[in-house]
Parts: C-alpha cells; structure tokens; sequence
C-alpha cells in the first residue's frame, strides 16, 4: 500500500481530516495505490483547494506503511524498556582478558554469525542505546517535512545496522543453557570460543528487535515531477478584443498567456507548474509542425491515437492556418476541413485534455479540473478508459488527479476499481468547527453519488443495450466482441458508453413487453422501452418454446433486434478450440488425448457433457451438472471469467471464436447492431 505523506502541510490539516480505520482523524497522509485518482464531493467541500495544495507543493514522500502509526507504537515500546537498563541496555563486546564463562561446542555457525558482527567495530564493541532509536526517528520525521534521499540512505544504515545487532542478540539464547536475563549487556569472548553473561531474551528486547524489522520494511519514495495543470478556464479558440481607434473599431488578438497568467497569479503558482488552457494550443501545434522529423512524427502518433481511441480510426489531420493566426482546421475522414470553433465544443475538449498526457515525459503528474466540461456522458467514459486503459498513456506511469461533478465518471470507475483511486469529499460545520471530511471510496458509489447531488433520473443511458440471460453470458459476449474488434483493427467497444447489458434472468422475460403496441392483456407486463429504447435481445434456443420465439423476431425493428444463441445454452456455442484451452488451463488436460468437436454439445445439456467426457480425464471427479443438466453456476462463472480474461490477454483470439458458426453470426450481428447505435 503507497501513501503520499501530508503531515507536515499545516494548512491541509486545519481544513482537512480523513476517515480512516473507522473514525475521523487528521489529515496526514492518503492512500494512492493507482496512478488515476478523482476527487469527488459537492460544491464547496474543497476539492479544488485540496489539488491545489498537493500541485504546489514541490517534492513528494510516498511511504509503503502508515508512519504515523509506527511512531506510536515505537513510543509505547521504549515506554516499557526499565529505566535500571540506562542509556545503554545492550551491550555487546569482545573480551581480550579471560573471564568465567561457560564452554561452547554447539552451533559453531551461529557463533560464528556472532563473532563476525562485533569484529565490524572499532574496539569490538557495539551498544544498543535508547538514543539509537530516537535518532532514527527524529530522522523519519525530518525526512517527512523536508524530503532527501540522502537522509533516506541515512535512515537505512542505521536501522539495518540496529536491526542486525538485534539478531545477534537473539541468536544468544540458542548457544547457552544459562537464564541470566539481559538488563545491561552482554559480552562475548573471542579466543576461547565462550561466552560471557548469556541470557534469556526479555519481553520489551523481543517487541524491540520486532519493532526494527519493520523499520527495516519500510521503502521510502520522492518525487519531484513535472506537473501540468488543466484548469476549468480553458478554450482552443483565440480571443479576440475590439478596439477603438480613429479609424473606428479594430479587432486585436488577446495575448494567449491570459488564462493561465490569470490563474497563476492568484493561486500563487510557481514557475514549476505548467498550466494548459488550450490558449497556446495554436502556437504549439505550429512550432511541432515546423520542428524537426521525430518532432513531427510525435504529433502523428498523436492524431492517430485520436482516430483509433474516439474517431474509429478516420484519418484526422490537425493544422495550425498559416494565413490565419490563431485558427486551428481539422479535417476528420468523410467530413470537410472545418476551424475548430466549428466543430463541437466536445472535440475542443478533448485536445485540450488529451494534447499534454499523450506529450507528458514519463512519470510527470498532470491535475485536471472537471474534464466532463462540455463533454457528452459517453465521450466521459471514453476518456477516462483512455487514460487508464491504453498502452499509450499507461506506459507513461503518469499521476493523473481529477477533480469532478460527474456521476458518468463515476459510473465508468465501477468495472475500473484496480485502476482508479476515489476520494470523495465532504464539507462538515460544526459549532467549533468547519473542515472537510475525505473518504476513500471502495466499493459502494451510493454515498458518493449522493455527495454530488445525483438522482435516478440523471444517471446515464449508453447508446444501446443487449438484453442476455445472466452474467455468463454477459461475460462470454463481451469476450467475443473484444476479440472480434482486435481482429478488425478498431478499438473495442466501451460497456457503459457504446452499450451495456441487462441481465433479465431466463424465465423473467415473460413479464417484459418489447411490443410498441400495448393489448389489454398486456397491459401489467414491464415496458421493455422504458427502460432502454434500443435493445438486442439474446436468448437460448429452447425447441419447445417456437411460439414464443417467432413472436420475438416479428417484432424486429430499427430499436428492437433478437437473435437466438443457436443452443440450449451460451456455453453450447463455445468452440471445441477454446474449451480445450480452457481445460488444460484451468485443469491440466492435454489437448492431444482429450478430442471433442463443436457439435458433440451443441444440443446436450453441458453438464452431463461435461460429467461424462470430462471427468474420467480430471484427477479428482467433479460435479458439473446442476438440476437442470445445465452447467452449475459456480462452472458458469468459472468459465465465462477465465473467457474474458483470454480475450483481454490475448489468449484467445477471434479465429479461435469464430470457428463455432453460432459464435461467429451472433458476433457479427452485435458488432453491426452497436455500430449503427454508436455512428
């Protein structure tokens, strides 16, 4: 777990406390585990001032555990260390003079271990003092208010050093029989291979010497990025001013540092922050445009990255107008040059956002303030699996903060829990106290959504849905989609953008009405196009259910498409290639003496299937089938998931998919369906 150090930032913790191992407590550090983090709250709780004091601070100190908890529990062991044992409650030496001990023939290595380490000191001797430890922590806190790697090494030496003159202290009870307890010291005699006051080990030496093993634990990391500020006072085009003159009215370029020169001045930003309104954008697209190759090759992969992750890989070209200072014309393929101003405020944003993380340097830090700002819900999940998802920018490991009102954000982080941090903020006032309350969101949105003000009727609607029986199936389509558009060369289909899935559970789907027409007999049924209006409804093939089956595809229309699966089940439409990977996979079967064929289950309850063919070749029987025959929902699960997971990693591809003709149609029929909704 990495926490970004806050402590030592008095303004932060006068407005700020974070709810943390279930209680409010001071604000010193935060967790952040992922290099996405959005900062979510209502109006007023402080978001913005909180990207702030991070943005201007100039080094960073993550830390790998809670500090502050370490120091506490470093104070209530020296709480128990008995003031007889004085500064000085270890020591360990060498004697030169020959003194009553006890003979030693066991363990010749570990008391070789012991020789080796006091032989390291001048005068063969080390002590291990009360102010061993408190060096070493005042040190930690002084790295934390002024972060330095060299105190960092320094903090290094010094406990490895402590920590290894603890093992010798714990080595001495395996090479004596004697309970002579250690209070003081301990001495060790070279030449006569003895050892001198042996000991038992005392409680606070054991929780001391535990206590220096995870000092030893710790890592410690400064950084001192580049950092980039997007604030919400941002726009491609140029400003324009009207000036009076003799000659009457004359129009002037505002200079394009206004925005920025504007925020600088009163967020006291130093020169360290860049800060990118879309002002300079003109300029700098010129000066890439007149640089040299590699230069200009960069802003090539730029334009690409735009086609292939927003424009289904259309060529775009983007030009800064010679003859028209200030004027930037994108021709995007199938549509004529327009300036910028022309094309929706969408598009604006997105180069805005996307021109400096896709130019960022690796490892730079970029702060963004409300980026769903004129973009549509759709486009706002798009961006955000941009940033977290593609090679382009994840390569980069960029820290991107992102303060934001926006339940469609939100609504996209669900599926992206590994890949996000989720802090949502909250104002408090009290009689004695006003302050804003941080939560690190796990799980539920529920609280956060309320804290910015979302209501069912705002929450959003992706372009088309597809109706499927469960979350195999869910997970098996969307498998096959993913392969299918790496197959095409085009990016994959956003779930929550592009489309979504409604899981309507089997033998429910009696209780819809996908009719526009509503009969009196009907008329208790749940209205299918009210919940969504564009939908693909998949079911499963059953030989004894035509009717209900031919009723479905004579309602077909432009907003309303089924298709059957083909099968008894989604599973039956597997391909043999696949399922063999699956089991060598998941259980170690070699595919060579194991030989199936798609249509050997493709009418067959797979759970009987799978009990008859496959157990006989498992190490241990299973019980695949469940009531029905049908495949139990812990294998439905365990299948679809490791399905998905191959077509995320490569491990299948769409020639191993489409060799299973069902497979393929109901793929295609998808893609085609939620290419029309998406144009």
């Amino acid at each position: 777990m990495i926490s970004l150090d806050l402590g030592t930032n008095e303004e932060l913790s006068k407005e700020f406390k974070i709810f943390e191992d279930g209680k409010e407590v001071p604000l010193k550090r935060i967790q952040l585990n992922r290099r996405v983090t959005i900062i979510v709250g209502a109006n007023n709780s402080r978001k913005s001032r909180f990207l702030r004091h991070i943005l201007t601070t100039d080094s960073y100190l993550f830390c790998s555990k809670n500090h502050y908890s370490i120091y506490g529990r470093f104070e209530e062991i020296m709480d128990k260390v008995p003031n007889y044992a004085g500064e000085v409650f270890i020591r360990i030496k060498n004697l030169k003079a020959n003194l009553k001990t006890k003979p030693f023939k066991e363990n010749p290595d570990t008391f070789k271990e012991v020789i080796e380490f006091i032989s390291r000191f001048e005068g063969a001797e080390f002590n291990i003092k009360r102010s061993s430890f408190k060096s070493i922590m005042d040190k930690i806190n002084k790295l934390f208010s002024n972060p330095d790697v060299s105190l960092i090494e320094e903090i290094k030496s010094e406990v490895e050093l402590l920590n290894a003159a603890f093992k010798v202290v714990l080595k001495v009870p395996e090479l004596t029989e004697s309970r002579i307890p250690i209070t003081q010291f301990m001495t060790i005699h070279i030449k006569e291979k003895k050892i001198s006051r042996p000991s038992y080990i005392e409680d606070y030496v054991i929780e001391l010497a535990s206590f220096v093993e995870e000092l030893v634990s710790l890592e410690y990391l400064i950084e001192s990025p580049n950092k980039t500020y997007i604030p919400t006072l941002r726009g491609t085009v140029q400003l324009i001013e009207n000036i009076d003159s003799d000659g009457g009215i004359k129009e002037s370029l505002l200079n394009t540092n206004i925005f920025a020169d504007t925020i600088a001045k009163y967020y006291n930003f130093k020169s360290n922050v860049k800060i990118f309104t879309g002002q300079n954008l003109y300029k700098e697209i010129k000066s890439i445009r007149n640089s040299i190759r590699t230069i200009r090759e960069r802003f090539d992969e730029f334009e690409n990255f735009i086609s292939f992750y927003f424009f289904e890989n259309k060529t775009i070209d983007i030009i800064p107008l010679e003859d028209e200072p200030g004027q930037i014309q994108i021709y995007i393929e199938n549509d004529s040059d327009r300036k910028i101003h022309q094309l929706g405020d969408g598009i604006q944003s997105l180069l805005i956002l996307l021109f400096p993380i896709f130019n960022a340097d690796s490892g730079d830090w970029i702060f963004i303030e409300e980026p769903e700002i004129n973009l549509h819900p759709g486009l706002q999940s798009l961006f955000l699996n941009t940033i977290t998802k593609s090679p382009e920018i994840v390569e980069k490991n960029l820290n991107i903060f992102i303060s934001s009102h926006s339940n469609h954000l939100l609504n996209c982080v669900i599926d992206q829990e590994k890949l996000v941090n989720i802090l949502s903020f909250e104002q408090i006032i009290t009689k004695d106290e006003n302050y804003s309350l941080i939560r690190n969101v796990t799980n539920s949105k529920t609280k956060t959504l309320e804290l910015i003000g979302v209501k069912n009727s705002s929450t959003f609607m992706s372009n088309c849905s597809i109706w499927v029986e469960g979350i195999s199936d869910r997970y098996i389509i969307k498998a096959f989609l993913n392969v299918y558009c790496k197959s095409q060369g085009i990016a994959e289909f956003i779930e929550g953008y592009h489309y979504t899935f409604f899981e309507y559970a089997g033998s429910n789907l009696v209780h819809y009405l996908f009719s526009e027409d509503v009969s009196a007999s009907e008329i208790e049924k749940i209205k299918a196009h009210l919940i969504t209006n564009k939908i693909f409804l998949l079911a499963d093939t059953d030989t004894e259910k035509e009717k209900k089956h031919k009723e479905l595809e004579s309602l077909t229309r432009d907003d309303f498409i089924y298709n059957q699966t083909g099968a008894i089940e989604i599973e039956n439409i597997i391909s043999s290639k696949i399922l063999l990977l699956l089991f060598k996979s998941i259980w170690e079967i070699d595919s060579s003496r194991f030989r199936i064929a798609d249509k050997d289950y493709e009418s067959v309850r797979l759970g009987e299937f799978f009990n008859k063919r496959l157990n006989p070749k498992l190490k241990k029987v299973r019980n695949f089938k469940g009531d029905s025959g049908t495949l139990t929902t812990y294998y439905k699960n365990k299948i679809s998931e490791f399905i998905l997971k191959a077509s995320e990693n490569g491990t299948i591809t769409w020639d191993d998919v489409q060799v299973n003709e069902h497979a393929k149609r109901i793929t295609e029929n998808l893609y085609t369906y939620i290419r029309s909704k998406n144009n």
